[in-house]
């Protein structure tokens, strides 16, 4: 059985959402250890990104800087 994964890209508005993982973010529920899985972003500034994620997220990747934009990552305790 194939697991859902969780992707986060940053495109410019006039471009199609491309067909390959997130450009910036890419996770999945580590085999069913997070049992709510959430992504969660939210703009603190024009050119900087928070990206929060459930503990126990098996992460695959993630970028720290984009096209300009600072990502910052947030787990809850």
């Amino acid at each position: 059985m194939t697991r859902f994964s969780y992707q986060v890209s940053l495109i410019p508005s006039n471009e199609n959402l491309p067909s390959e993982a997130g450009n910036l973010f890419t996770a999945d529920d580590n085999h069913g250890a997070v049992v709510s899985m959430y992504i969660r972003t939210r703009w603190e500034s024009d050119h900087q990104l928070v990206i929060e994620y459930p503990k126990n997220t098996r992460v695959f990747s993630k970028r720290n800087q984009l096209a300009g934009v600072s990502i910052s990552y947030q787990t809850p305790p």
